[in-house]
C-alpha cells in the first residue's frame, strides 16, 4: 500500500469517529489528503448502505457560503435504485445549476453530479452514516473538488463541504430546511 493510500485510509477511519456537535463555516485552509479535512461522519452503518439510507437529505434546502453565494438544493425521496436532486447557485447576477443522482452501481453508492448540463462527474460514497456521507472522486480524476461531504447537523441544518484534493475546504455551505420560493436567493432569504 502506498503512503498516500495509507494516509487516505487513515483519514477515512478518522471520519468514522463521532461527529462534532457544532458546525461553523470554515475558510479554505491547508491540510492532508482529501478526506482528512472533512469532519467526522459518525459511526458507519452496520450494513451495506442503500439509497434509502439517505432519506435525511430529502426536502428543500437553502443556504449560503462565506462569500455570500446563495445555494438551493431540492432532494426527492428514493425511488427504485436512485435518489435525485437539483441545485442552483446564485452569486450576484450569475446563476448556475446542477443535477445530482445517488444510485447503487452494484459496488456501492455513487453520486453523479452534472453542473450546467456539462459532463457527468461521479463521486463514490466512501463513508456513510445515519446522518452524513463522504463522496470521493476517482483517484485518476485530478479535477476539483476531490470530495463532497454532506452532514445533517444536530440543529437540523445541513452542512456541505467541497474538499480539494490537497485537503483544503474549497467551499463550506450552511443550509437550513426551507420551502423554495421565487425569493429563495434574495440576500435576505439566504441569510435567514
Amino acid at each position: 500500500m502506498t503512503a498516500s493510500r495509507a494516509a487516505l485510509v487513515a483519514a477515512l477511519l478518522l471520519l468514522l469517529a463521532p461527529a462534532c456537535a457544532h458546525h461553523e463555516p470554515t475558510p479554505a485552509r491547508p491540510a492532508g489528503p482529501v478526506a482528512a479535512e472533512a469532519a467526522p461522519v459518525g459511526p458507519p452503518l452496520p450494513w451495506q448502505a442503500r439509497v434509502v439510507d439517505l432519506r435525511w437529505l430529502v426536502g428543500d434546502w437553502i443556504g449560503a457560503d462565506a462569500g455570500g453565494t446563495c445555494f438551493v438544493e431540492r432532494w426527492l425521496p428514493a425511488a427504485g435504485d436512485s435518489m435525485l436532486g437539483v441545485g442552483r447557485q446564485v452569486a450576484g447576477a450569475q446563476t448556475s445549476g446542477e443535477t445530482m443522482r445517488v444510485h447503487d452501481d452494484g459496488r456501492g453508492l455513487v453520486m453523479t453530479v452534472m453542473l450546467d448540463g456539462g459532463q457527468v462527474t461521479p463521486f463514490r460514497l466512501t463513508a456513510v452514516s445515519e446522518r452524513a456521507f463522504l463522496a470521493v472522486r476517482p483517484a485518476g480524476d485530478a479535477d476539483e473538488p476531490g470530495a463532497l461531504r454532506y452532514e445533517l447537523r444536530p440543529d437540523g441544518g445541513l452542512a456541505v463541504q467541497l474538499v480539494g484534493r490537497d485537503g483544503r475546504v474549497l467551499d463550506d455551505v450552511a443550509f437550513r430546511r426551507a420551502p423554495v420560493t421565487d425569493a429563495a436567493c434574495t440576500t435576505s432569504a439566504a441569510a435567514r
